[in-house]
Parts: structure tokens; C-alpha cells; sequence
């Protein structure tokens, strides 16, 4: 990131180039931060450099230690290794809140909002006006309040709500969780907030509970009511329906196969 060519190269499109790294000094590891400006004459074509360092220890040093508290905690692990397309913190004791990893239209969508905001519950109301669905805003626009979120866990590990965003052009089902570092009943103070699209399953989750509401609504009018699976066959039969019990696996409630000739010689 330091060679001519590169910073060259770079920096005729981007007036500034931050580097982070490590040097040694009295036996112990210090960050600093080398910042690199282009000179430009009248016209806007580069004629030198200008190198800038400081000393970002502190700072550095506090993200690593935040992202070592999240990765400690079980439930905070299990948000980190499900496949979340999105993950941010909250840290309620500093006021602290940092991005650990973004999906790429995101980034893109609020690039201005993640370039000059300094809260991330900024960032979140960005994001609900401009890629959330119409219908779902207000009552993701209250959850933009860190202390509002704070108290919905104040006796929960997790908080999960589900809305549809826009993905490209169709808006989809995502789920949306927060989790925090901290034991059931203990106040929060790190909070994982994890994004992940579920467009399939909520729609096959929500297509299998219209199926059991059917059902039901059918038991009212039969004395017994199968419910069965075209494809493969198997078979489920409504509470009501004691005498057919039999033909079902009592661990799994499940017939194999409905169509099969049951009729006894």
C-alpha cells in the first residue's frame, strides 16, 4: 500500500490514503497510522506527496478488544457463525457502535450516510427510508433508538424481527437480530445487531402455518381431515382423527404414504 506506483496510481482519484500498521517501540507493539495526501497544482494533476503519522493505539486497540468481547460471549458467537450478510455493534458503556461486515449494495446504497455519519443508528434510519419496504418502516424506524433496544433486552438474550428490503428490485423477507453479550437478566452493554436474508424460508414457514390453519378450520367440519403431501406422499391426520392414528409413526406424526392400497383382504 506504501510502494511509489501504487500511492501514484491512487492517489490522482483519491485525495487521501489511510494506513494502519505496527512498529516496535520500548518492547512493545504501538499502532499508528501513516496518512498519505496528494499535492495537486491548479489544474488537479498530482506533483507530490505529503506523509502524515500518529499514534492510533488507543483506538485500534479498543476495537480489538470490543470484537474480542463479541467472539467471547456463546450467543454473540452464534450470531458470528450463521451466515449474516451484515453485523454491527452497539457498545452502551463508551457509546461506541462499529461495523464488522456490510453486504456490498448496502455500502453502495448509503455510501454518504456511512462517510459522514457518526452514529450508526443514523446509518439504520437511511436504511429503513431507502431500502426497507413502505409497510415495514415504522416499526423498524423506533428500533434506530439504542436505548429503546436496550430496554426490550433488558430480560432477553435476543430481539428478532422480520421485513421485507429491497434486493435489487424485489423486496425480500431478511431477519433482523439483536443479541446481547451479556447473561438473560443482566442489563445490556455490547450489542450484536446481525442482517440475514430468509426470503424462502419465512415463506415456506408462513405457506406451512396457512396449511395447519386450514386444516383446523376443516376439523370443525369433518370428522377427520388428512393433510397430504402430493409429491411424496406423506401424510399427517388432524387431532380428531383417533381411529386413523394407526397408519401414522407415532414419533413423528408423519403416514408414508398415502396413496398406498390399505384395504385388507
Amino acid at each position: 500500500q506504501t510502494n511509489r506506483d501504487y500511492l501514484v496510481r491512487t492517489l490522482k482519484t483519491e485525495p487521501v490514503i489511510h494506513v494502519n500498521f505496527k512498529i516496535k517501540l520500548d518492547d512493545k507493539e504501538i499502532f499508528y497510522q501513516m496518512k498519505v495526501i496528494a499535492d495537486k497544482d491548479d489544474v488537479g494533476n498530482l506533483k507530490g506527496i505529503v506523509f502524515g503519522l500518529h499514534c492510533v493505539d488507543d483506538e485500534i486497540k479498543k476495537q480489538m478488544e470490543i470484537q474480542s468481547n463479541l467472539k467471547q460471549n456463546l450467543e454473540i458467537i452464534d450470531i458470528l457463525s450463521e451466515d449474516y450478510s451484515s453485523l454491527f455493534y452497539f457498545n452502551l458503556v463508551d457509546g461506541t457502535s462499529g461495523v464488522l461486515a456490510v453486504r456490498e449494495d448496502i455500502r453502495n446504497a448509503l455510501s454518504k450516510q456511512f462517510a459522514s455519519c457518526e452514529k450508526l443508528e443514523d446509518v439504520f434510519s437511511a436504511f429503513v427510508l431507502n431500502l426497507a419496504h413502505p409497510d415495514d418502516r415504522e416499526r423498524l424506524f423506533g428500533l434506530a433508538s439504542r436505548d429503546l433496544v436496550a430496554a426490550k433486552l433488558m430480560h432477553q438474550k435476543r430481539l428478532t424481527i422480520v421485513f421485507r428490503r429491497l434486493y435489487g428490485t424485489e423486496y425480500k423477507y431478511t431477519r433482523l437480530v439483536f443479541a446481547k453479550a451479556e447473561a438473560v437478566d443482566e442489563p445490556p452493554k455490547l450489542i450484536a445487531v446481525g442482517f440475514v436474508e430468509v426470503d424462502a424460508q419465512y415463506r415456506a414457514e408462513t405457506e406451512h402455518q396457512e396449511n395447519i390453519d386450514r386444516i383446523m378450520s376443516l376439523s370443525d367440519q369433518y370428522e377427520v381431515v388428512f393433510d397430504v403431501n402430493i409429491d411424496t406422499g406423506l401424510f399427517s391426520v388432524s387431532l380428531n382423527g383417533g381411529k386413523f392414528n394407526d397408519v401414522v409413526d407415532e414419533n413423528t406424526g408423519e403416514g408414508v404414504d398415502f396413496f398406498k392400497n390399505r384395504i385388507e383382504s
